[in-house]
């Protein structure tokens, strides 16, 4: 009525393609590094991997056999260990050869690090394993600064905050984040095994904790329904945004590639996030966690039917909350 004209530009993002299915693949374990391959479990516990743009593709380990808990992959090596009822079985891809290696029931974490050069089992407040990969005999344990963190989250952080709940190790392994199940996030330097930080982030259980690709950024999420981002780029990790997920906790949440989007999982299925304006840009209908394909044009998610793998070529261009609705 003023006499004013409004010019509007509307931006409309890539409609989603129908997502393929794995219905051999019942759960997701972790990418391998070359493309789009991935390693997941099937209803029995089996290991398989599979190029998860082609759900033909998948491919049993049969040697590892079924039940398996804890998984590591080693890219550099081609090597995959599993933690079996007693003992832990690692998988050497370029020879199909497996090693058997006697451990104590209830691993938290099991890790290669030094790219590659050791496997180590770590029971939390308990017992640190170390192996070298090459000989696969018992490493000196205590001169690896693990001995130290877990000397000092053993005495320190266990009977004020709790059990561990999730484990997260940078891209660069220079540092260490630790979930309990209390709410607060522990960060540890793995050259010396010190002590960086300690915060009550979350009012219950820290269930998943992640770096960014980059290693400068970290995201932990919990049963409050709460998603903290962590700025991990300076000397001591900083708590630096909260995102308040709706209707209940925040199972897993993973980076993009770019680290500009995050996803997560919550009883009212799979979230998209923007990492700056920490805005919801999308939501999809799977059931259990959820994560980027490693050339960011791609999700997955697990249901009861299988893996669910969903293309969209531009995500890194959504913008609104209802402009990708499968």
């Amino acid at each position: 009525n003023d006499g004013t004209v409004a010019r509007w530009r509307l931006t409309v993002a890539p409609k989603p393609t129908d997502p393929l299915v794995h219905t051999s693949i019942k759960s997701f374990v972790c990418f391998t590094g070359k493309g789009s391959e991935l390693i997941g479990r099937s209803a029995d516990g089996e290991v398989v991997i599979a190029d998860g743009y082609r759900p033909e593709s998948i491919k049993p380990i049969e040697l590892l056999g079924g039940g398996n808990r804890t998984v590591a992959w080693c890219a550099e090596k081609n090597l995959l260990a599993t933690e079996n009822t007693k003992s832990i079985r690692v998988w050497s891809r370029d020879d199909d050869a497996l090693i058997d290696l006697p451990h104590e029931p209830g691993l938290t974490l099991l890790l290669f690090l030094d790219e590659g050069s050791l496997l180590i089992a770590v029971n939390f407040g308990r017992e640190l394993v170390a192996w070298d990969t090459e000989t696969w005999e018992r490493a000196d344990a205590r001169a690896h600064p693990w001995s130290v963190i877990l000397d000092d989250f053993a005495k320190n952080i266990l009977p004020q905050y709790n059990d561990i709940d999730a484990v997260t190790v940078s891209p660069n392994e220079q540092l260490i984040g630790i979930g309990t199940w209390s709410g607060g996030v522990v960060w540890y330097d793995l050259n010396d095994g010190q002590r960086l930080a300690i915060e009550r982030a979350h009012r219950s259980y820290v269930n998943s904790l992640t770096f960014s690709s980059d290693g400068k950024k970290a995201a932990s999420c919990s049963s409050g329904g709460h998603v903290v981002l962590w700025d991990t780029s300076t000397q001591i990790p900083t708590r630096i945004a909260t995102i308040r997920a709706p209707r209940g906790g925040v199972s897993s949440v993973s980076f993009s590639p770019d680290g500009s989007r995050l996803v997560t999982k919550s009883n009212s299925g799979i979230k998209v996030w923007d990492v700056k304006t920490r805005r919801q840009l999308l939501t999809l209908p799977f059931e259990y966690a959820a994560a980027f394909f490693p050339d960011g044009n791609g999700l997955l998610g697990s249901g009861e039917d299988g893996l669910f793998v969903w293309r969209a070529p531009a995500l890194s261009e959504i913008e609104h909350e209802d402009s990708l609705i499968p």
